[in-house]
């Protein structure tokens, strides 16, 4: 049975086995008000379809015991397709969000969304080669990509590379793929994995996600809830006017965007004006490793930069947790290191208390488990 011809029965049986791992017909009858036969009815069918097993009989005392059912979330993965600026990153993962195999290939975003599509089906059927999964087995695809998504429309909106304009993801990766599809910001992912695997029990706590590469996202979660904004365009964090940027013209159109001074590709370009020679951009993360001091200071820069771009936002949703993601954020601690150094000088006393500025080094990690979590929602829905 693929995910699409789930009926809403099935689905509210399926919700009750993701809260509660393991249940007996009697407790599944007694949370959804079915009755026993309608029970037993519904899970014949998911076990037949290979969503649910029925488990061992458990020993002990008197009579017959009850049989009991638990998911069979091994079986229905997601493939989740995570571009970036120029490569893929595809993996396979439960409903529950553990990554069971993965593969990172170069992509060319300018050859157009239909060869990006073909790349991502192809390495789909490696990974299913890999973990030896039939085609049967993969229950939907869920697209991450570094641009706002619509999630009316699903599709993308304005980015930079020619014949992505207002793309239907949906339509022309589903047809690729053969899979229903999923699309969504790939920040967006990183904070929902983030917030739904930080060690915190509160489920009402706040987190923002910033991702820093060549251009600077976030993905807030607040109430255990991704906020997307209008049409998808929530987040647009290197676009907040930055002082140091001033006159400096931007791809959107304005001036003095702070992504035109704290991206990866405004301080490679500042540090080779300042005469370092950095002929590409490996090398940049070489002196960085080596902790050059240019090098040092200029990330430091930039996360004050940015830094000062959060107080805003931290001042307005006052979150318990700010993540910074992309490579920037992992070479030492430079980055985190100016955003707390600008963020906690202006924002009120009483809100540092309570608020970590740290790094993430697993934000691919993250954003497979943002996308299971996109991929379970849609998978439990009603409809």
């Amino acid at each position: 049975m693929p995910t699409s011809s789930l009926r809403p029965e099935h689905r509210a049986v399926l919700r009750e086995l993701f809260s509660a791992p393991v249940r007996s017909k009697a407790e599944l009858a007694a949370a959804t008000g079915w009755a026993r036969n309608t029970i037993a009815q519904r899970l014949d069918e998911l076990v037949e379809a290979g969503w649910v097993q029925e488990e061992p009989a458990e020993r002990g005392g008197l009579g017959r015991p009850s049989a009991r059912f638990s998911l069979r979330v091994d079986q229905r993965l997601v493939h989740v397709a995570h571009f970036g600026r120029d490569q893929l990153d595809a993996s396979l993962v439960t409903l529950h969000g553990d990554v069971i195999a993965s593969r990172r290939v170069p992509v060319d975003l300018s050859q157009g969304p239909e060869a990006a599509a073909r790349t991502a089906a192809e390495t789909l059927a490696d990974l299913r080669t890999i973990v030896s999964a039939a085609a049967e087995d993969i229950a939907l695809c869920v697209i991450g990509v570094a641009s706002p998504v619509d999630q009316r429309r699903r599709a993308i909106n304005p980015v930079s590379e020619p014949g992505w304009f207002a793309l239907d993801i949906v339509d022309t990766f589903g047809d690729a793929l053969g899979l229903p599809v999923l699309a969504e910001n790939d920040a967006n992912l990183m904070a929902m994995g983030t917030a739904a695997r930080g060690g915190h029990d509160d489920p009402g706590e706040a987190v923002i996600f910033v991702k820093i590469a060549q251009g600077i996202g976030a993905g807030t979660v607040i109430d255990g809830r991704l906020r997307r904004g209008m049409r998808g365009l929530a987040g647009e964090l290197g676009h907040v006017p930055a002082p140091r940027a001033a006159g400096i013209p931007c791809t959107c159109g304005n001036e003095g965007c702070l992504a035109t001074i704290a991206s990866l590709g405004p301080i490679v370009e500042g540090l080779r004006d300042a005469g370092v020679e950095i002929p590409e951009h490996e090398r940049f993360w070489e002196l960085a490793a080596a902790a050059d001091p240019a090098v040092v200071s200029a990330i430091r820069q930039a996360g004050r930069d940015i830094g000062q771009a959060l107080v805003g936002v931290a001042t307005a949703i006052a979150p318990e947790r700010i993540v910074l993601g992309g490579r920037l954020a992992t070479v030492g601690q430079h980055l985190t290191a100016g955003v707390r150094e600008a963020l906690f000088a202006r924002v009120l006393p009483d809100m540092t208390v309570g608020l970590s500025v740290n790094s993430c080094p697993d934000h691919d990690l993250a954003a497979a488990r943002g996308a299971a979590m996109l991929a379970q929602d849609w998978v439990l829905a009603d409809e």
